[in-house]
């Protein structure tokens, strides 16, 4: 972490009791930055990416999603691969007072739908594993969590439970969240007020009828017409007519293949 976020940290420390509780007090806002690696070959190899994870937090909501760098296009698909995208199932918004959370899917469809999940269903283990992180003390949770196992670094100094992505529900906010292959990494940058620029950061509101039961039921959908295809393809050249297996791959472990 950088000197910018040393200092950015510290204030809130020393001036906790005034702007920070459990939970954000109404008229506050703030952005944090994580910088991010993702695997784009996650589980067949290592095609390691840059990305920009940005974390806007209110008292009672939060938005999170990701950005890739420069010189980080994602290559395209060929008939074979489907590649998840920058923002499939990172694209985030929680929503505190009716427990529940919302996140994005554009891998079965063109349009952007949002679909229902639980808040913060990550069943957390705490350690007494710490180690300091900057200039913050900073203590270990675990979990197993649909199909993959998860690390998260969090600071009590910083009394929000919330973190990139989907993770959340500590006692304190994430600095540091990986899997234990570490295709998906994220570490704090910058933790900011940003009560003087509201309307930039704001969070849209949402509402869907869509729960994470369609959710699957839409992948599944898509496995079923990606293989109906391959089928048919393969049905009108007698050189391609082969018996091999189609795999698919996913963030989360989650569907019947």
């Amino acid at each position: 972490m950088n000197t910018k976020l040393r200092i950015i940290i510290i204030s809130i420390i020393l001036i906790g009791n005034i702007c920070l509780s459990a939970q954000i007090k109404k008229e506050e806002k703030y952005l944090c930055t994580y910088s991010a690696l993702f695997n784009l070959d996650f589980d067949r190899g290592k095609d390691i990416r840059e990305f920009e994870g940005k974390l806007i937090l209110t008292n009672d909501k939060s938005l999170f999603f990701m950005s890739a760098l420069k010189n980080t296009y994602l290559k395209d698909d060929d008939d074979f691969n489907i590649t998840v995208k920058s923002d499939t199932l990172f694209k985030v918004i929680k929503d505190h007072l009716n427990n529940v959370s919302y996140f994005t899917d554009n891998l079965f469809s063109k349009k952007e739908i949002y679909y229902k999940d639980s808040l913060h269903k990550m069943s957390w283990h705490i350690t007494p594993n710490r180690k300091k992180i900057d200039s913050l003390d900073c203590y270990l949770a675990t979990c197993f969590f649909r199909g993959r196992q998860y690390s998260a670094w969090y600071a009590p100094a910083i009394p929000i439970p919330e973190g990139p992505w989907k993770s959340g529900g500590l006692p304190g906010l994430i600095i540091e969240f990986y899997d234990e292959n570490k295709d998906l990494y994220f570490l704090l940058r910058e933790f900011a007020s940003i009560n003087k620029d509201l309307k930039t950061y704001s969070i849209p509101p949402v509402t869907s009828t869509f729960s994470f039961q369609d959710y699957l039921e839409a992948g599944q959908k898509f496995m079923t017409r990606f293989l109906g295809a391959m089928k048919a393809q393969e049905a009108n050249c007698l050189a391609c007519q082969s018996n091999s297996k189609v795999k698919f791959f996913f963030w989360e472990n989650v569907f019947q293949q």
